[in-house]
């Protein structure tokens, strides 16, 4: 029984194993190092499909690493272009990801977004605590409100996902329409097209 149990955790091992190296392998068949910077802004351009790629990557289970490493009617050259949704459970965790990172990195900085809004707002001319016109230090504060608007962006994008790939079907058409802009679409054309998919796998299960 010791003998069988610990084969059993040596093939699982093993498997575990494999599939790190696939992961490896696919993250970094463009040529490109282990470390993946991408730059995004409030757009669903390539940039911010190819990071929602390098999350599904990273989030990806066993069943849908061999969805992707298996070609199927798409063949993913790299990371970077898994640009369909592979299941409900990757893409919330996906979401998940994209949620807790831009959380980190809103927590790093010694403001607020509403801070720096009202401190902006405050006038330029440097009086009664307002920022200077051209100074260093107004210039450095619409620089990170920038950078806020876009990770909140991001937050509340990931939210919208993670919404949408759990709440029921009658529910789902009604929220989908209640969004505005990439999140919209996000929402409507990838999370709306894993939900098909997964129905469609539950309707030819019960065949």
């Amino acid at each position: 029984r010791v003998k069988a149990a610990g084969t059993e955790r040596a093939n699982r091992e093993a498997e575990e194993w494999d599939m790190e190296r696939e992961k490896l392998e696919l993250w970094t068949r463009d040529g490109s190092s282990l470390s993946k910077r991408v730059r995004v802004c409030v757009s669903n351009n390539d940039n911010t499909k190819s990071m929602l790629s390098l999350l599904r990557v990273k989030a990806a289970g066993k069943e849908d690493l061999k969805a992707i490493l298996g070609g199927g009617p798409y063949m993913y050259r790299s990371a970077k272009d898994i640009r369909f949704g592979l299941s409900v459970a990757n893409e919330v965790s996906a979401m998940e990801a994209l949620l807790d990172m831009c959380n980190g990195l809103l927590r790093e900085y010694p403001t607020s977004l509403e801070e720096d809004v009202a401190k902006l707002a405050e006038g330029d001319n440097g009086i009664n605590g307002g920022l200077r016109k051209y100074s260093n230090e107004r210039h450095a504060r619409i620089q990170v409100k920038g950078e806020k608007v876009v990770l909140h962006h991001f937050v509340d994008f990931a939210k919208a996902g993670i919404k949408g790939l759990t709440c029921g079907e009658e529910e789902f058409d009604e929220f989908a329409r209640s969004l505005e802009g990439c999140t919209k679409q996000y929402v409507q054309e990838v999370v709306g097209g894993i939900r098909k998919e997964e129905r469609r796998k539950e309707r030819r299960e019960k065949e």
